[in-house]
């Protein structure tokens, strides 16, 4: 690949100051590197916040870049993480070390894979570029500032990846910018949603770009959820059910990871979805207090199949259960069944009977045959090997 991007006259980035409120940063070893990671406050092992990986310039490192990211204001906490190159400028060499990263950080923490955003500043910016449309990187989200696409992106590869949404920023006086105009067109003619920044600076790492580039993330993030949610709004109206509520639990059980107003937005829907099914199990516990046990049972069934599994789906399961483990319930099933059978046979049987009224012996026979293997001890299985040994008696 010969992949260097290393800074052409790049100066040093502004450091922004910690709010008090960031979370402790954790130096993460790994054999080809290490990473740092800020965990934010509360984190638990399953939880699911929006993830952002920092990619910093040439001159600084990790420590830098996810500095100046966690000092951002924003009305969401989210998982970050800086891995550190080996020379200067992003290179070919630093690719084991950001797989490796990738690998440890899906197997040992937990994220919303749906909300990624990959940001680099000036050398940093220009790898973010290449991961996610060279090596594939899963962002969902892309912002790179002070920087230009690198020689190892083609038009194909960025076309190839246009769903994931760029933010990019390019000051008006930056250095490189001849290169960074080309890069601006190729995005334009190729990317399906690019916001384009073109602020009054050169070039250097701004805090109020930072800014603008997580308010971007996080409107970003939340337009998705709310498209998931009105899906889920559609699926109500459609009465899938089990599939609306696995676009809406996901956001309500990780409500501490989203923004308010797609909290209260995915509860409001999750409200709509469940109401007809509660008022159902409503009625099923009203048969089973009447005494109609097998009635609310084949209603709980129903039930459960409608809402598959959502929480409300394994309220209906434990409810369904419990029933079935009543003796009377039990029994009642049973005697049903055999009812069943007994009735399933005594058609089948007269099936026989008219094949023989007709003379299709063969036919007769063969359907005694089916009788006696699907409805043993019936009254169905006498009477067919009674027709069958008179077929046999008569030749035919």
């Amino acid at each position: 690949m010969g992949l260097v991007l290393a800074a052409c006259g790049f100066v040093p980035s502004a450091r922004a100051t910690p709010t008090t409120s960031a979370p402790a940063v954790q130096r993460v070893e790994l054999a080809a590197g290490f990473y740092l990671l800020g965990k934010p406050a509360g984190y638990q092992p399953g939880d699911r916040p929006p993830l952002i990986v920092c990619l910093h310039e040439t001159d600084t490192g990790a420590a830098a870049i996810l500095e100046f990211w966690l000092a951002l204001k924003t009305p969401v906490n989210m998982l970050l993480v800086a891995p550190e190159h080996h020379l200067p400028g992003w290179r070919e060499a630093d690719m084991p070390c950001l797989r490796a990263m990738v690998e440890h950080v899906n197997r040992h923490l937990t994220y919303d894979p749906q909300r990624v955003l990959l940001t680099g500043y000036s050398a940093g910016g220009a790898m973010a570029f290449h991961l996610v449309y060279a090596e594939g990187f899963p962002a969902t989200a892309v912002a790179a500032t002070a920087n230009y696409v690198p020689p190892s992106v083609t038009a194909k590869m960025i076309a190839a990846r246009r769903d994931v949404p760029v933010f990019y920023a390019v000051g008006e006086r930056d250095i490189n910018h001849d290169r960074m105009r080309s890069s601006i067109e190729l995005l334009q003619a190729h990317v399906g949603s690019l916001t384009l920044l073109r602020p009054e600076i050169g070039h250097r790492l701004d805090p109020v770009v930072g800014q603008q580039a997580m308010d971007w993330f996080v409107q970003t993030i939340t337009q998705q959820s709310l498209r998931q949610i009105d899906q889920a709004a559609h699926m109500q109206r459609t009465e899938d059910y089990a599939a609306g509520l696995a676009l809406v639990e996901p956001i309500v059980s990780q409500y501490r990871w989203h923004p308010p107003e797609v909290v209260s937005r995915a509860e409001a829907v999750l409200a709509d979805l469940e109401r007809p099914g509660r008022q159902d199990v409503a009625k099923a516990e009203h048969l089973i207090q009447q005494g109609h046990l097998l009635p609310a049972l084949e209603l709980l069934r129903k039930l459960e199949d409608r809402y598959g599994a959502s929480r409300l789906g394994a309220e209906i399961r434990d409810r369904r259960e419990r029933l079935e483990s009543n003796a009377r319930v039990r029994s009642a099933e049973q005697s049903r069944r055999s009812a069943e059978r007994d009735k399933a046979g005594q058609q089948a049987l007269l099936h026989a009977q008219r094949l023989v009224a007709n003379r299709q012996y063969e036919l007769a026979k063969e359907q005694c045959r089916t009788i006696l293997s699907a409805y043993p001890d019936t009254v169905a299985a006498v009477r067919a090997q009674t027709l069958l040994d008179q077929l046999r008696r008569a030749g035919k």
